[in-house]
């Protein structure tokens, strides 16, 4: 559909519509209607315009402040309102046109005033010159047609917005202010599909977003919001169910990922997202999900709830993203991990007080050679139940290495198990060395013997504990921690590096120990490069774990006998072994 015959549509529209009634009458009765009900009655919100869920904080004011005036534009003129809608309307045209010609894209705050203007539109016919009104409904349908109408296919992280709010939100909102006009009844079909493709292509099929368009989670869930309030309005069919399935399953996955202070995890956007989480739930929830937003926000426990809750951790190997979490509150704990585009960024957060977020990305040398690490992650195990989330990521080192990075949360125990296991095909000097993305407020302080370290933010939030070194500051041959850098180093074909972090609060002013244990097979002691064992204990609670850094065998440690590859185990108060996960090899899967 070519810009300029858009043009000539809307000038045959107007044309046409004067020929029975002067302009005035015709923009007086379009300014005047009940339906379509305008933007705060097809969303209701409490306090902010739902435009606004595309903005972030770096947003202009100037833009906040057109999208303010357009919201609140009432059927009538108030007799305080000031503005010159005709010479506001000029000057935007005129701005975005000089925006489009020199940049070659228009920026997303542009694409959402032009959202803000679509909706506005029936109530600006009384405010504008008519040739002025045309004109603004031309520019309108002309970026749509031309966004529809772009290439499809994968899409690039600069052309996401175009393509959503530009492609489907703005016809679909063309649509369903004009109803009986001929040109915007031809964007709504086209505008469904690309809805259609973008929910069922950018979601992994339960409403996981794929981890490269992770920052753009809240401006696509906002856009989906509004397009799903603006879908079940509108005529015709809808979008498919599929479709719809995509982004409900998008509305739960969306309060999983939700920090407590209402931003999302694994980004670095500082825009909150209740209000607009409370809307999708509306829309797009059941009663499940309306039970798990309450439980989120403290307005219900979990144990409260008439339906079985679903775990409250998640992965998805398509969309290269998981989260360990240890409940729906927004004051739980989580340990969450994109490890898409060659990349592994992580998040730590612990009862509601961020600990880490960044890169997770260790230095390794083998006979002083660095290692290389910018290759694929690759999820090779995810467990989940009732005692813990299990999850295990795999990158290739090159020369004969591999890293595996295990990482458990336990729920009810509330430690998170750390640990990257190097994998090598023959012997020689191993060093590690890994830096914590410590968030600013978070405050490493040091035992004056002992090397665990006390986490505080500003106050206490928990213990880590570097379980393959000695327990003691005097013996470092092992490495050393800082809390905020682990540094190991070894002879052989394989290092184990775990970090147990202790997060109960209950346990903080306990006495800690640890202790790495033998490991037997036939009676043969096991040297560290081959399985490894440690027992950890914090006041009267123990655990034990086990790994196995080559091929599996019958092996025993303090007792217990295992062919696994992992384990995991809790002591209880009579002394025995409670499990809490056990990991075969590869192969047995």
């Amino acid at each position: 559909m070519a810009g300029h015959i858009v043009r000539e549509q809307t000038d045959r529209f107007l044309d046409e519509i004067t020929r029975h009634a002067p302009w005035e009458v015709w923009a007086e009765k379009l300014a005047a209607r009940k339906r379509p009900e305008p933007l705060h009655k097809l969303i209701p919100t409490k306090n902010e315009c739902p435009l606004e869920w595309s903005l972030s904080d770096a947003t202009p004011p100037n833009t906040r402040e057109l999208l303010e005036w357009l919201y609140h534009l009432r059927r009538r003129p108030k007799k305080d309102e000031s503005h010159d809608w005709t010479e506001v309307i000029n000057r935007w045209l005129e701005a975005t046109h000089g925006q489009a010609t020199v940049k070659k894209q228009l920026t997303t705050e542009t694409m959402v005033e032009m959202l803000a203007w679509g909706h506005s539109l029936p109530r600006l016919a009384s405010r504008c010159l008519p040739e002025v009104w045309s004109a603004l409904l031309g520019t309108l349908l002309n970026t749509a047609a031309d966004a529809i109408n772009a290439p499809g296919g994968e899409v690039k992280l600069d052309q996401l917005w175009s393509s959503q709010l530009l492609a489907c939100e703005l016809p679909l909102t063309l649509a369903y202010q004009f109803p009986k006009m001929e040109v915007c009844e031809q964007l709504l079909r086209p505008a469904r599909r690309r809805l259609e493709e973008s929910l069922i292509g950018l979601l992994d099929g339960e409403g996981v977003l794929h981890g490269r368009y992770a920052e753009a989670w809240r401006g696509l869930l906002a856009c989906w919001t509004r397009c799903m309030y603006l879908d079940r309005k509108l005529t015709g069919d809808r979008i498919s169910k599929d479709a719809r399935l995509q982004f409900e399953w998008m509305v739960r996955q969306s309060i999983r990922w939700c920090r407590g202070d209402g931003t999302l995890v694994l980004t670095n956007d500082t825009t909150t997202i209740f209000e607009m989480l409370e809307t999708a739930v509306a829309v797009g929830g059941d009663r499940v999900d309306r039970d798990l937003w309450a439980v989120h926000r403290g307005r219900r426990k979990e144990s409260s709830s008439a339906y079985a809750l679903p775990s409250a951790g998640e992965h998805s190997e398509w969309a290269e993203q998981a989260i360990l979490r240890s409940s729906w509150s927004g004051e739980s704990t989580y340990l969450a991990f994109n490890f898409s585009q060659n990349r592994c960024v992580a998040e730590l957060n612990s009862h509601g007080t961020l600990l880490w977020h960044g890169a997770l990305l260790p230095t390794i040398r083998f006979n002083g050679t660095p290692l290389k690490l910018n290759n694929q992650w690759d999820e090779i195990c995810w467990e989940s139940n009732d005692e813990v989330d299990y999850l295990e990521l795999e990158t290739e080192l090159g020369h004969g290495w591999t890293l595996q990075r295990q990482v458990m949360l336990a729920r009810d125990d509330n430690f998170i198990w750390f640990a990257d296991a190097l994998l090598g095909s023959h012997d020689g000097k191993i060093e590690y060395e890994l830096e914590l993305p410590l968030s600013t407020q978070v405050q490493c302080v040091e035992e004056a013997e002992t090397t665990e370290i006390q986490l505080l933010s500003p106050r206490p939030q928990g213990w880590a504990m570097p379980v393959a070194l000695s327990e003691w500051k005097t013996d470092r041959r092992a490495g050393q921690f800082t809390g905020r850098e682990l540094r190991q180093e070894a002879n052989g074909s394989a290092l184990y590096c775990p970090i147990f972090f202790d997060l109960d609060p209950e346990r903080r002013r306990k006495q800690r120990t640890w202790r790495q244990l033998t490991v037997a097979e036939e009676l043969n002691l096991m040297p560290a490069d081959v399985a490894v064992a440690y027992r950890v204990q914090v006041g009267d609670e123990q655990w034990i774990f086990y790994r196995s850094l080559g091929e599996t065998g019958n092996r025993t440690f303090i007792g217990q006998n295992l062919i696994s590859e992992f384990y995991a185990a809790r002591f209880n108060t009579d002394g025995d072994v409670e499990e809490l996960i056990e990991i075969e090899t590869q192969d047995d899967d």
